[in-house]
């Protein structure tokens, strides 16, 4: 793993490991770039403040311990509560749309309900007033079919479910998880890792059912030479062997892994 990562991704293991957060120079490589609205550009526009870009960034910043008091991280939190729309959502501009990957496409339902319990779930965390976070829980609750399932990708249903909980709303993280119970067997180890930190950072317990099925599959998807796999391929499988280093040892399960 150390020899794999660069400087930001050590500091991110000593932070889980040791409880040692990020010094400065590591900050500043992190927060470079952000631009003067508060965002930062994704590798499919240059100059474009990205909504699904800031979230990654800040996800990278709780997982290097920098505190939500950081001038950087307020600047991405206004951002990204200036540009939620009426209805509580978020979408990338359409302007960008030809550039775009598939999962934050403009006027797409299934990309429209990721970043909007993207957002939701980082200004639910990082924001002091949680105004705009009840207006997209509103939001995603109303998209949630007979099933308890989004028209979306996995992921943003964990998001989603994070989201509830942080601000308290019990009926539709029971509505949703019993639909995503059942498709924990078949997640890849990168996404059962994503899981396990949102549900970490939002405050679920260690010892809850769903988080202790999903450690228990994280674990035994490990890898012989002691790495995780990434879907998104071998060139986030640092990310991902972090994000999975994280979330075993909030289960108590990272003994369990060689």
């Amino acid at each position: 793993m150390r020899n794999k990562g660069n400087q930001v991704d050590i500091a991110r293991l000593n932070n889980t490991i040791n409880g040692k957060p990020a010094p400065q120079e590591i900050k500043n490589d992190l927060f470079a770039g952000q631009q003067r609205d508060g965002g930062w550009s994704p590798f499919w526009a240059k100059n474009y403040s990205s909504l699904d870009a800031t979230c990654y960034r800040l996800a990278q910043a709780d997982q290097l311990g920098i505190l939500a008091s950081e001038d950087a991280i307020q600047k991405a939190i206004a951002f990204l509560i200036e540009r939620q729309r009426t209805d509580g959502s978020w979408e990338e501009d359409k302007h960008f749309a030809s550039n775009a990957p598939p999962w934050v496409q403009s006027g797409e339902i299934d990309s429209r309900l990721y970043l909007s319990a993207n957002c939701g779930f980082w200004v639910a965390i990082l924001a002091e007033v949680k105004t705009a976070a009840d207006k997209t829980a509103t939001y995603l609750q109303s998209n949630i079919d007979e099933h308890g399932k989004f028209q979306s990708f996995p992921h943003t249903h964990w998001l989603a479910i994070s989201l509830w909980y942080r601000l308290g709303w019990k009926d539709p993280v029971k509505r949703v998880s019993s639909w995503l119970l059942a498709e924990i067997p078949g997640l890849p180890s990168s996404n059962l890792a994503w899981l396990l930190v949102a549900f970490e950072t939002a405050g679920f317990p260690a010892h809850d059912p769903f988080v202790v099925l999903a450690a228990e599959h994280l674990a035994k998807s490990q890898q012989s030479d002691g790495h995780w796999v990434s879907g998104d391929g071998p060139e986030q499988d640092v990310h991902s062997t972090l994000e999975a280093i994280r979330a075993l040892k909030y289960a108590g399960q990272l003994s369990k892994t060689h």
